[in-house]
């Protein structure tokens, strides 16, 4: 038997319909489902884990309100594409160096972005 694996994240009934767009007939195949239920997380939530983790991993602990207050501006910048202006605030926040704060912005905090809003799509040149 050979195997597909497809991701799909939606609700339960939606899961037809995803079948019938990706198999010709999909009332046809032999199906196992294994899921993964995930509880939405809030925005507010997510933030507050990846400034934990950057406090932590950069010894950020003076600098944890800046966080707060700067990350949702760093982040607007990549939805809007503009990685000079992220890359600027990132460093103003953190007081972080230019490579650093440019290889986090088109690291980690890219990352992060893209899945805290996986709708989104983050334009960095």
């Amino acid at each position: 038997m050979n195997h597909i694996a497809l991701k799909y994240n939606g609700t339960l009934p939606g899961l037809a319909a995803f079948l019938e767009a990706h198999f010709k007939n999909p009332q046809s195949i032999p199906l196992e489902v294994s899921c993964i239920i995930q509880a939405p997380i809030s925005q507010e939530s997510a933030l507050n884990e990846l400034i934990e983790k950057m406090v932590a991993q950069y010894h950020l602990e003076e600098r944890r309100e800046h966080l707060k207050e700067g990350l949702p501006e760093v982040f607007d910048f990549i939805r809007r594409g503009t990685k000079i202006n992220a890359i600027k605030t990132l460093r103003e926040i953190t007081r972080f160096g230019l490579k650093e704060a440019k290889e986090l912005v088109e690291g980690d905090l890219l990352t992060a972005y893209l899945l805290q809003y996986p709708e989104q799509e983050g334009v960095i040149d």
